[in-house]
């Protein structure tokens, strides 16, 4: 386990400053050894193993050495730090490196002798995460990483976004995933055997824990930062990389976090996420626009230029914003993944200056926001309606369902009749043929047709609850408002098309 040059003593042996002899190399050497500076005659690795780990090649120091055998005292090669290795492998600072100077990180070799054999300069090799070893309950690490999938990015650039990054510590297994504008960070209990950390691929792990035949499965890092997986019979060996690699997520300090119903927040996204805007030329419609109110009111309001969603509840604390706030589709939905894992959890929301931070019980969310101003919403509302009808919810929704099987697919377009009594939908293609439903309702008014993409209808009739629905109609060229009989906390806004 050496580099040898010209001058090194053929079968001298291992001796550090505290006189032990050949202690065994550890198997980190191969990596050290490529990352030692070449060019330097005579010198020589030793990577020595006597409960810390020490690092080091060996020079003639013999006359400055005090805490050397007197039999060593002439020409024993003793040991010194090597300073670049101690950093580049995050071991720790050098004692002495204030000793640096423009002439090079040795500029007074004796003075640092005598501090590297005063100092005893060491690192643990748990602390340096060579090694890492934890055993977890399968369902736990499967949670985990069932929650990474749909944050890592499996077609990227920088293939390390497709890893999680896995730390294990005395407090337990922390899984994080990040694609460098949304992260999660969730912790589990584990029984950690070694602390280190590595990262390793979200889909491939995930695969193999899912399939893993124990309820306990074991993960051991290994040389060159390959992972060893165990469970029961079953054995893997998978490509890592070092955690150092792995982005950082940003930081969290400065947002004051909120308690909030999880139950409510996860309603407010369920009747808003549906009508975000999947056009990537449009940004700023790509996410809902979250907006406190003075009234200790939050309104959260969708739309892709088709179709508007709006809700307003009442969520007491102050989010100390200054206007409202666009949380990303891909954040938005993400989060609402979280909160159906457990609706009635307690959980904090909170925002920075373009982040928003999420977080409940052993898990924390970071997203970065969109950086834009979201379109005046209220002038697309309309204030009165020329007519209301009443409209079974239900049969409405199933209606619209069956008829639009025959719209045009891309349109989706189907006609809305309204008449005495009567609301007539109907559908035609001229390649498949025609279809027509009616439903009675309790209507006096003039007569109207109206057309409208069946979809944006389905979707709002879909999230909302009751038996009965508002639907407000002007002109043929009017846009339709649906929400819930006397009350409109919650509106969908929904454009007429020609048909």
């Amino acid at each position: 386990m050496r580099r040898d040059g010209p001058t090194a003593p053929k079968g001298a042996p291992a001796v550090d400053h505290r006189g032990h002899r050949d202690a065994p190399a550890c198997r980190a050497y191969q990596r050290l050894n490529e990352a030692m500076p070449r060019g330097v005659e005579g010198e020589r690795v030793y990577l020595e193993m006597d409960g810390p780990l020490r690092i080091s090649n060996r020079i003639e120091h013999s006359r400055k050495c005090m805490s050397a055998s007197v039999e060593d005292r002439d020409g024993v090669p003793r040991l010194r730090v090597v300073h670049n290795l101690f950093v580049g492998f995050r071991f720790g600072e050098h004692a002495n490196k204030q000793l640096s100077g423009p002439h090079g990180p040795y500029p007074d070799r004796s003075k640092r002798v005598d501090s590297i054999h005063s100092t005893g300069y060491t690192a643990n090799v748990a602390e340096t995460g060579f090694r890492m070893e934890f055993r977890i309950a399968a369902e736990e690490l499967k949670r985990a990483l069932y929650r990474a999938q749909g944050i890592v990015e499996r077609k990227t650039t920088m293939p390390i976004l497709a890893n999680v990054l896995i730390n294990a510590t005395k407090a337990g297994v922390q899984v994080t995933a990040f694609d460098l504008d949304i992260g999660i960070v969730s912790e589990h209990s584990g029984e950690v055997l070694k602390p280190g950390g590595v990262t390793v691929s979200a889909k491939y792990l995930f695969d193999i824990v899912q399939s893993a035949p124990e309820p306990q499965v074991t993960l051991k890092k290994l040389p060159n930062n390959y992972v060893d997986i165990t469970s029961g019979s079953a054995h893997f060996k998978i490509v890592g990389t070092a955690p150092e690699e792995y982005p950082k997520l940003p930081k969290e300090e400065s947002a004051p976090l909120i308690k909030l119903n999880g139950a409510t927040l996860l309603e407010m996204i369920r009747r808003t996420s549906f009508a975000i805007s999947s056009d990537e030329t449009r940004y700023i419609l790509n996410g809902v626009f979250f907006e406190p109110r003075e009234d200790s009111k939050i309104r959260m309001v969708a739309t892709d230029g088709h179709r508007l969603a709006f809700v307003e509840r009442e969520l007491a604390g102050d989010f100390k914003l200054k206007g409202g706030v666009i949380i990303p589709r891909k954040g938005l939905f993400e989060l609402k993944r979280l909160l159906d894992e457990a609706p009635e959890a307690e959980c904090q929301l909170g925002f920075a200056e373009n982040s928003a931070i999420f977080k409940k019980p052993g898990l924390t969310m970071v997203m970065r926001l969109i950086d834009g101003q979201f379109p005046e919403y209220q002038r697309v509302i309309p204030q009165e309606s020329v007519r209301t009808v009443l409209l079974p919810r239900g049969k409405f929704l199933d209606a619209l369902r069956r008829i639009s099987l025959l719209s045009v697919d891309k349109s989706n377009a189907v006609k809305v009749a309204l008449s005495e009594n009567l609301i007539r939908i109907t559908s035609s293609n001229p390649d498949l043929g025609e279809a027509k439903d009616d439903l009675e309702v309790n209507y006096k008014g003039n007569e109207i047709t109206i057309g409208f993409n069946a979809r944006y209808l389905i979707d709002v009739l879909s999230v909302l609850e009751g038996d009965q629905v508002a639907f407000e109609l002007g002109d043929e060229h009017s846009p339709g408002v649906l929400h819930l009989p006397g009350e409109r906390s919650y509106i969908a806004v929904v454009m007429p098309m020609r048909v």
